[in-house]
């Protein structure tokens, strides 16, 4: 699993939609995790085998949730 921090929604969905054109000839799934959405439907498609979640504020609540804790993923920091 990819987990990619972004500071806005608005770079949420630009990162998301650059992977899925880059993804489209693969297996890879994404979905954007930002506040305002429907929570228990990027969940779901966390729970479903998307590879790349981008998140702004909601990335405790998502870390928090046992589908998806923090020590899962590996940290990786870039400028």
């Amino acid at each position: 699993s990819v987990l990619i921090v972004v500071p806005t929604r608005e770079l949420a969905t630009q990162v998301e939609t650059v992977v899925k054109q880059v993804g489209q000839f693969t297996n890879i799934r994404c979905v954007s995790i930002v506040g305002g959405a429907n929570f228990d439907k990027q969940e779901r498609a966390i729970r479903a085998g998307a590879c790349g979640a981008y998140c702004t504020s909601r990335l405790t609540p998502l870390t928090e949730r046992t589908s998806c804790p923090a020590h899962h993923y590996t940290v990786r920091l870039s400028r």
